[in-house]
């Protein structure tokens, strides 16, 4: 097969690519302006059901033995809604985000010892995870208030408990922040970009061939099949 053979082939296929409207608009118009959109407007999607999830209470179900100091300080949490008793079923069926399974401690084990509690949720719900985050967020403030509580009643200070504190300094930029995410994300939408064009012009060789009647023309060209 000569390269004039080769040549004289791949100019008509060329040409009847960048004829072709709608090749054109799979290969051009979409990733310069479909895509880019479609990207804001998912992430100003995301970021607006995070706003709305941010906002919303996360509702909280008790079980087990009452425990008032607990039940107060969970009550006075501005995103924490404390719905009463609960139970397992009623996080499933979505009626609350989760539920706090207190076991059954005596006073002295209050006071003085460790309570393990349980955190019920659903991690295929996004406001269920959201409230177990928040949940051991306000246990955490919780424990931090009765450790302090113990240590002042025997005459210590509350730093005795806490020996080392740490704190992250971030020393990134917004542009090197920037930088980063697009390049993590720009290759993977290029090669995307790169395969979609692409995709459209190899169902033209073929279908488009048979579709316009020239499909035997090209089959009878001096060139091999390959």
């Amino acid at each position: 097969m000569s390269p004039r053979t080769i040549f004289l082939v791949y100019r008509k296929e060329l040409r009847e690519t960048l004829r072709d409207r709608r090749t054109l608009i799979v290969m051009v118009l979409l990733p310069l302006a479909l895509y880019p959109l479609m990207g804001v407007g998912i992430s100003q999607w995301l970021g607006t059901q995070q706003g709305v999830r941010a906002r919303q209470a996360s509702r909280l179900g008790l079980r087990g033995p009452e425990w008032p100091a607990l039940s107060l300080s969970l009550a006075h949490d501005p995103v924490l809604e404390v719905k009463g008793q609960g139970d397992a079923n009623a996080v499933r069926r979505g009626k609350l985000d989760a539920v706090l399974e207190l076991p059954a401690a005596t006073p002295a084990q209050r006071a003085e010892g460790t309570v393990r509690v349980k955190i019920l949720f659903d991690a295929a719900r996004d406001r269920s995870s959201q409230a177990e985050e928040r949940v051991r967020q306000a246990l955490r403030r919780f424990s931090d208030e009765q450790r302090g509580e113990r240590l002042r009643l025997r005459g210590l200070p509350p730093s005795l408990a806490l020996p080392l504190t740490s704190e992250g300094v971030n020393l990134a930029t917004s542009r090197d922040l920037g930088a980063h995410l697009l390049s993590s994300v720009l290759p993977l939408v290029l090669v995307l970009m790169v395969l979609l064009g692409a995709f459209y012009p190899a169902i033209d060789l073929t279908a488009g061939e048979k579709e316009r009647g020239t499909l035997e023309t090209l089959f009878v060209a001096p060139a091999a099949r390959v």
